[in-house]
């Protein structure tokens, strides 16, 4: 993923977006080879850990069943920047994921 996204960007921002199911230890600083390391060190940042305002709702509730962080939004830390993240959340399940949204600042 990380190759073709460079090889997407030719050294413009990148910005990724994904559902990872994986254990949350595997997010872990460390962990060298978990994927919050592999990604820092492709200079891609997680906007709910950078953004200015965020929060910490769970992404996937799987239709108010379980609480899990797995979707995410990653970008490069080489001209953006995150102002904001939000996890939307209505007042009923839409679907098994709730919407996330970040704004990124061109640098």
């Amino acid at each position: 993923i990380l190759e073709k996204a460079a090889s997407l960007s030719k050294g413009r921002p990148c910005i990724l977006t994904g559902t990872f199911f994986c254990k949350p230890s595997l997010w872990s600083d460390k962990d060298k080879n978990g994927p919050g390391n592999i990604f820092k060190s492709s200079r891609l940042l997680d906007a709910r850990q950078m953004a200015l305002g965020t929060d910490s709702k769970p992404s996937f509730t799987a239709w108010g069943t379980e609480s899990k962080l797995v979707d995410y939004i990653f970008y490069s830390v080489d001209g953006l920047s995150a102002n904001q993240f939000r996890t939307i959340v209505g007042p009923e399940p839409l679907s098994s994921h709730n919407p996330i949204r970040a704004n990124l600042l061109f640098k």
